[in-house]
């Protein structure tokens, strides 16, 4: 079954909780537009794009079906066409370039600043990576754009990027994090 070619209706039906524990078996694949309904006021929500272009328009629609919450709303994706793409047709969304440091790369390093002026990028998502340091950040601050880094699980990586003046760190175990940092600093 491959997601693309299949109707909402086939989908709904697929067990994707009892991976997780018996008691998340009956839970099924949501639409984004009852994601977007729970999502508290003044609260954010990320949405990556792992598709091409052809999701813009659909997922912009879904969007504006929850008016009240687009200012919460960012746009993430590797895809700098993706992000140029929502910055054209929605400037007033949030929509940040995803970069890595390792395994295969649709912009090296050294182009990112440019690649995120041409495509009117808010900011960066990078990859937790011991060459997302101090001359990396300035150079993406220097442009007036934000830095958020993914998937920060120890410690002592989210002081190090605290430190450092990211703006966010994404982790799989949030209230650890905020736990120690709210302690340590």
């Amino acid at each position: 079954m491959t997601i693309k070619d299949s109707y909402y209706e086939e989908l709904k039906k697929l067990d994707i909780g009892s991976w997780f524990g018996d008691e998340w078996k009956t839970e099924t694949i949501p639409l984004l537009r009852d994601v977007l309904d729970l999502i508290p006021s003044k609260k954010e929500i990320y949405i990556e794009v792992k598709t091409g272009t052809e999701i813009i328009e659909p997922l912009l629609k879904e969007i504006y079906l929850s008016k009240e919450k687009t200012n919460g709303v960012s746009i993430i994706s590797f895809y700098p066409e993706v992000i140029k793409g929502i910055k054209t047709i929605a400037p007033e969304l949030t929509a940040n370039l995803l970069v890595n440091f390792e395994g295969p790369k649709l912009i090296e390093e050294n182009e990112i600043v440019s690649v995120m002026k041409k495509i009117n990028a808010d900011g960066i998502g990078a990859q937790n990576h011991k060459d997302l340091d101090v001359l990396f950040f300035n150079k993406i601050k220097r442009e007036n754009k934000k830095v958020h880094v993914w998937t920060v699980n120890s410690k002592e990586e989210a002081k190090r990027y605290y430190e450092l003046g990211l703006n966010s760190v994404t982790t799989n175990c949030p209230g650890k994090i905020r736990e120690y940092l709210s302690n340590s600093i």
